[in-house]
């Protein structure tokens, strides 16, 4: 795991060379603090910039940027690829030489013995770089579910890349302004929907895709395939059979994860899919894992005591830290500045991951992604319910929805942007997981001296899933959206803020495409009974409890705090913002735009 950046270009790097990594190293240097590395071409066209946190191959011999054994491709690589060792025997018997364990090693001659498709063979997270010495081609990749992220920024004389948008900042010539429709994404959803970034002109490479560069020109290409497949083919249709491909392909899944030279710990709370971790990690015979947990004394939202009782019943090495409210403010302001990116979320992991971290551990497995494959969210029993009231509405319904789009009630104002437009499982999902509404986003916006066009919002969001069944859709959603836009995203950034590694064993293309041959009647059973009758080993306790989100008690911690704050800028009365979330989103914004030293509009 660790952090790059470079240049590829027709003339040389902005500042020079020597100054554009030296810009780049700095920026990125909390995501790989046991080394650095740099390496320019002859002609100062192509930069390649590393910062190393050393996971597997803990030799001088896995630095990066390295430089294959056959002398062709230096590459740059954030990630870890789980099936390196599988690969690399393959390789070698169609004639491949390796000079390291590293995985970063095999993915050039995954590449040149197997094109582009290749890339599909690699297992595992990843976003990488490589320049072709003899030819000088680049080849820009990111993983499929988008897990490890890639920023690029054109500019006239070449391509800028990073695995952080706070690098790409750094080295610019001139101060980008800011993208209107990005930030009409954070205010409406509470995250920077991809690719867009908040800087006009640097956006994100997308998931399960490659970018071929040579000679100043450079065109995109998708690797993988869809994991939706056709209506009625799905093969598994009996309950036991289901289960036991669920665990079969789960245990494996993290078996994969566990690949490494570092001790691996968990992250643990009280709900259903670290609990799943935790009793796989016991059945295939790891012991004494260190576990780790967040909690808040005797608030309701502590989940202390269940964790606590999960990490003795399977023998974890269990860690606690107690936050209380002075501490967290501290915390919160540490949170904000590690932000690459507005998020209303976030904050959970970045303290989580600080404590891992603390306790000397490199890598931790986290749940994250159980909920979007298996069904675990409320969204998955209302929006179907919607859908079905939305079928009905009239004309007169629609004239209703733009009425409550001004409610000062949140919930209802979101509610309005359903009724007003044509129905579709986007906007319908957009608008349940919304913070504000789009007419109250506009306001926003108008209010900062930005503008966003209708038709631009439209085009841009109202995303349709290709799914058949109602459950398939709202989990193609929620993976293209909350997971992909937020939950990857922060959990990637929180987590390299302190030198962490974290892996995700349900965001796993196998894991994924095992499930996607199960009916979705028994996929996505209420309460996640599946993933229960796989993992047989969980406990009732933590099965049978009400469904919980790994949530803070943000609004008890920084409500005194934040007592007699607004926003910089003045907003219209009737915009209600005294919801917690709202509060965040605000603020959040303002601070992000003061950190990194760029203005408003107004």
């Amino acid at each position: 795991m660790c952090g790059i950046g470079g240049w590829l270009g027709v003339e040389e790097a902005p500042h020079g060379a020597e100054e554009f990594a030296r810009r780049i190293l700095k920026a990125l240097s909390h995501r790989g603090p046991d080394g650095q590395g740099t390496w320019n071409s002859p002609d100062a066209h192509a930069v390649l910039c590393h910062t190393r946190l050393a996971i597997i191959d803990l030799t001088p011999s896995g630095a990066q940027p390295m430089l294959c054994a056959n002398g062709k491709w230096r590459i740059v690589f954030n990630g870890e690829i789980y099936n390196h060792e599988t690969l690399r025997e393959e390789l070698r018997e169609l004639g491949h030489q390796f000079q390291s364990r590293s995985d970063t090693e095999v993915i050039p001659a995954v590449y040149q013995q197997w094109g582009i498709e290749g890339l599909a063979r690699l297992r595992g997270m990843f976003a990488f770089a490589m320049w072709c010495e003899h030819t000088g081609e680049a080849v820009l990749a990111r993983d499929r579910f988008g897990i490890k992220p890639l920023y690029l920024a054109h500019t006239g004389d070449g391509l800028i890349f990073a695995s952080e948008v706070r690098a790409i900042l750094s080295v610019l010539s001139t101060k980008p302004s800011i993208n209107s429709l990005a930030v009409a994404t954070y205010f409406a959803t509470g995250t920077v929907a991809e690719p867009l970034t908040m800087l006009e002109g640097v956006r994100m490479l997308e998931p399960g895709r490659a970018l071929i560069w040579r000679d100043g020109s450079f065109c995109e290409v998708t690797f993988t395939k869809p994991l939706i497949r056709k209506n009625g083919d799905h093969p598994i249709n009996s309950e036991a059979e289901a289960a036991m491909l669920t665990r079969d392909a789960f245990l494996d899944s993290v078996a994969q994860h566990l690949v490494s030279d570092v001790p691996v710990g968990i992250f643990l709370s009280g709900g259903m899919d670290s609990t799943a971790i935790a009793a796989a990690l016991k059945v295939l015979g790891h012991k004494n894992t260190s576990s780790f947990s967040i909690t808040f004394g005797d608030h309701p939202l502590s989940e202390g005591p269940v964790s606590r009782r999960t990490a003795q019943h399977f023998g974890l090495n269990h860690h606690e830290w107690e936050i209380r409210g002075a501490e967290a403010l501290d915390l919160f302001e540490e949170y904000l500045a590690a932000s690459d990116q507005p998020s209303i979320d976030g904050f959970n992991t970045f303290c989580v991951s600080r404590f891992a971290s603390q306790n000397g551990i490199k890598v931790v497995l986290s749940g994250l992604g159980g909920d979007e494959l298996l069904g675990g969210y409320s969204s998955f029993e209302k929006l179907p319910r919607i859908m079905s009231l939305l079928k009905s509405a009239c004309p007169v319904g629609r004239a209703i929805g733009r009425r409550l789009q001004n409610s000062a009630h949140p919930k209802l104002s979101r509610f309005g942007d359903m009724l007003s437009n044509p129905r579709s499982w986007g906007t319908a999902h957009r608008a349940y997981r919304g913070i504000f509404s789009w007419c109250e986003t506009q306001k926003i916006l108008r209010s900062y001296g930005l503008d966003c066009a209708d038709t631009d919002w439209r085009a841009f969001t109202d995303i349709e899933p290709v799914g058949n069944d109602p459950c398939e859709i709202i989990s193609e959603l929620e993976i293209r959206r909350y997971m992909r836009n937020q939950l990857l995203r922060d959990s990637d950034v929180m987590s390299m803020a302190n030198g962490l590694e974290l892996r995700v064993p349900f965001v796993d293309v196998p894991f994924a495409d095992a499930l996607s041959r199960i009916a979705p009647r028994i996929r996505f059973q209420k309460a996640k009974r599946l993933l229960h009758r796989a993992m047989s080993e969980i406990p009732d306790w933590v099965a049978n409890a009400p469904k919980r989100g790994f949530l803070f008690p943000v609004q008890t911690w920084l409500g005194q705090a934040w007592v007699g704050k607004s926003p910089r800028v003045r907003l219209p009365r009737e915009l209600r913002t005294e919801t917690w979330y709202r509060k965040i989103a605000l603020l959040t914004f303002e601070r992000w735009m003061e950190l990194r030293e760029l203005d408003f509009a107004t």
